[in-house]
Protein backbone atom coordinates (compact mmCIF):
# COMPACT_ATOMS: atom_id res chain seq x y z
CA UNK A 1 0.00 0.00 0.00
CA UNK A 2 1.31 3.46 -0.92
CA UNK A 3 0.68 6.29 1.55
CA UNK A 4 0.54 10.03 0.91
CA UNK A 5 2.79 12.01 3.25
CA UNK A 6 2.85 15.78 3.81
CA UNK A 7 6.36 17.22 4.04
CA UNK A 8 6.69 19.08 7.37
CA UNK A 9 8.88 21.75 5.74
CA UNK A 10 7.48 22.55 2.28
CA UNK A 11 4.00 21.03 2.88
CA UNK A 12 4.00 19.27 -0.49
CA UNK A 13 2.78 15.72 -0.97
CA UNK A 14 5.12 12.78 -1.39
CA UNK A 15 4.42 9.06 -1.38
CA UNK A 16 5.93 6.11 0.48
CA UNK A 17 5.15 2.49 1.20
CA UNK A 18 6.92 2.70 4.56
CA UNK A 19 5.57 5.34 6.95
CA UNK A 20 8.24 4.57 9.62
CA UNK A 21 11.33 4.97 7.42
CA UNK A 22 13.17 8.28 7.19
CA UNK A 23 13.43 9.46 3.58
CA UNK A 24 14.23 12.80 1.90
CA UNK A 25 11.40 14.96 0.55
CA UNK A 26 11.66 14.88 -3.26
CA UNK A 27 11.00 18.64 -3.40
CA UNK A 28 12.97 20.31 -0.58
CA UNK A 29 15.30 17.48 0.55
CA UNK A 30 14.46 17.55 4.27
CA UNK A 31 14.68 14.07 5.82
CA UNK A 32 11.48 12.97 7.58
CA UNK A 33 9.26 10.04 8.43
CA UNK A 34 5.49 9.97 8.14
CA UNK A 35 5.30 8.57 11.65
CA UNK A 36 8.17 10.28 13.48
CA UNK A 37 8.41 13.66 11.71
CA UNK A 38 11.65 15.45 10.93
CA UNK A 39 14.94 13.59 11.41
CA UNK A 40 16.60 14.96 14.55
CA UNK A 41 19.95 13.17 14.26
CA UNK A 42 22.75 14.37 12.05
CA UNK A 43 24.50 11.69 10.11
CA UNK A 44 23.64 8.17 9.15
CA UNK A 45 21.55 5.84 11.31
CA UNK A 46 22.65 2.24 11.25
CA UNK A 47 19.91 -0.29 11.97
CA UNK A 48 21.56 -3.05 13.94
CA UNK A 49 20.74 -4.93 17.10
CA UNK A 50 23.70 -5.11 19.45
CA UNK A 51 23.49 -6.27 23.08
CA UNK A 52 23.74 -3.47 25.63
CA UNK A 53 25.08 -3.83 29.17
CA UNK A 54 22.62 -1.48 30.88
CA UNK A 55 22.15 -0.90 34.59
CA UNK A 56 19.68 1.79 35.57
CA UNK A 57 19.39 2.58 39.24
CA UNK A 58 20.20 -0.75 40.82
CA UNK A 59 18.52 -2.88 38.14
CA UNK A 60 20.21 -4.64 35.25
CA UNK A 61 18.01 -4.30 32.17
CA UNK A 62 17.93 -6.66 29.19
CA UNK A 63 18.41 -4.31 26.23
CA UNK A 64 19.83 -3.94 22.74
CA UNK A 65 20.30 -1.20 20.20
CA UNK A 66 17.64 -0.78 17.51
CA UNK A 67 19.67 1.77 15.56
CA UNK A 68 22.53 4.15 16.25
CA UNK A 69 24.56 7.02 14.85
CA UNK A 70 27.55 8.98 16.10
CA UNK A 71 25.29 11.21 18.22
CA UNK A 72 22.40 9.01 19.27
CA UNK A 73 21.05 5.54 19.98
CA UNK A 74 17.57 4.07 19.96
CA UNK A 75 17.41 1.36 22.63
CA UNK A 76 15.03 -1.56 22.91
CA UNK A 77 14.54 -2.60 26.53
CA UNK A 78 12.78 -5.94 26.82
CA UNK A 79 10.63 -4.98 29.81
CA UNK A 80 8.69 -1.94 30.95
CA UNK A 81 11.24 0.50 32.31
CA UNK A 82 10.82 3.93 33.86
CA UNK A 83 13.50 6.14 32.35
CA UNK A 84 12.76 9.81 33.07
CA UNK A 85 13.45 12.16 30.15
CA UNK A 86 16.56 14.20 30.90
CA UNK A 87 18.27 11.55 33.07
CA UNK A 88 21.82 10.56 32.19
CA UNK A 89 23.47 7.18 32.70
CA UNK A 90 26.38 5.04 31.53
CA UNK A 91 26.21 1.76 29.64
CA UNK A 92 28.36 -0.38 27.36
CA UNK A 93 27.93 -1.41 23.73
CA UNK A 94 30.52 -3.92 22.48
CA UNK A 95 33.07 -2.90 25.14
CA UNK A 96 32.58 0.81 24.39
CA UNK A 97 31.52 2.84 27.43
CA UNK A 98 28.86 5.43 26.58
CA UNK A 99 27.35 8.24 28.67
CA UNK A 100 23.94 9.27 27.32
CA UNK A 101 20.91 11.40 28.11
CA UNK A 102 17.33 10.17 27.72
CA UNK A 103 15.56 12.28 25.08
CA UNK A 104 12.29 10.33 24.75
CA UNK A 105 10.71 7.13 26.05
CA UNK A 106 7.85 5.03 24.68
CA UNK A 107 6.42 2.00 26.48
CA UNK A 108 4.88 -0.49 24.08
CA UNK A 109 1.24 -1.31 24.73
CA UNK A 110 1.22 -4.74 23.08
CA UNK A 111 4.23 -6.21 24.92
CA UNK A 112 6.34 -5.56 28.01
CA UNK A 113 8.99 -3.49 26.25
CA UNK A 114 10.31 0.07 26.16
CA UNK A 115 11.90 2.10 23.38
CA UNK A 116 14.16 5.00 24.34
CA UNK A 117 15.98 7.63 22.31
CA UNK A 118 19.34 8.58 23.78
CA UNK A 119 21.70 11.45 22.99
CA UNK A 120 25.36 10.46 23.34
CA UNK A 121 27.13 12.86 25.70
CA UNK A 122 30.47 11.10 26.07
CA UNK A 123 32.03 8.18 24.24
CA UNK A 124 32.02 7.41 20.56
CA UNK A 125 30.71 4.43 18.72
CA UNK A 126 33.05 3.18 16.05
CA UNK A 127 30.35 2.78 13.41
CA UNK A 128 32.51 0.74 11.07
CA UNK A 129 33.56 -1.54 13.91
CA UNK A 130 29.93 -2.04 14.93
CA UNK A 131 28.88 -3.52 11.59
Amino acid sequence: MILRLDCPACKRDSYSAAVNDFRPCPYCGIIFSGRYGVEKRDGVRIKKELPVALTYGKRALNASTADFSQKGIRLQIFENALLPVGDTFNFAVKNTLIKAQVMWVKNKTDAPATLAGLKILDGKLNLLGML
